[in-house]
């Protein structure tokens, strides 16, 4: 596997690659590094410096995915939407709980908490309607007659992709 470290002095932190970056984590997380870590052959550091990369490689992939398949500027969009609701939820969840409940089982479940849901959509629906043109824009770009068709077409996908009402 590894071999043994090599006595004698270490390297100097100046002349050692990259910068350094020192941070607390539970003993659990740290365990799981080490135990990592020693079935890699990898030092602590190195361990902890490989998952995070990991994480922002995934977040990337997510991103391209997202771009390729919805295009920029939508994927844009649902990239803000989504950080209204992860910025809104957990907070409006606490506030219906007040500051003493006990969300400490439950902070995963805020989706689920109505007065929470409420609150994102509305953040949601806020922010989708700073998007909405002017009137000016508007009826510059609108087709000279009516097209009913149109407004038919997106009741209808509206319809088949609204989520049943919960509770």
């Amino acid at each position: 596997m590894s071999e043994a470290r090599k006595s004698g002095r270490r390297t100097p932190r100046a002349a050692r690659q990259g910068e350094y970056v020192g941070f607390r984590s539970p003993r659990q997380l740290k365990e799981r590094l080490t135990q990592t870590a020693t079935a890699c052959g990898r030092s602590l550091s190195s361990e902890a410096q490989f998952r995070l990369e990991i994480s922002f490689l995934e977040d990337d992939t997510l991103t391209r995915a997202m771009r390729r398949m919805w295009g920029e500027d939508v994927a844009h969009i649902l990239e803000q939407i989504g950080r209204i609701m992860i910025s809104i939820g957990p907070a409006a969840m606490i506030a219906s709980q007040g500051l003493n409940g006990d969300v400490s089982g439950s902070w995963g479940q805020w989706t689920k908490n109505a007065y929470a849901r409420d609150k994102m959509v509305k953040g949601a629906i806020a922010y989708l309607t700073r998007l909405l043109p002017s009137a000016d824009a508007l009826a510059a770009a609108a087709p000279p007659t009516t097209a009913p068709e149109v407004d038919q077409v997106c009741d209808l996908i509206i319809e088949a992709d609204e989520p049943e009402k919960k509770g």
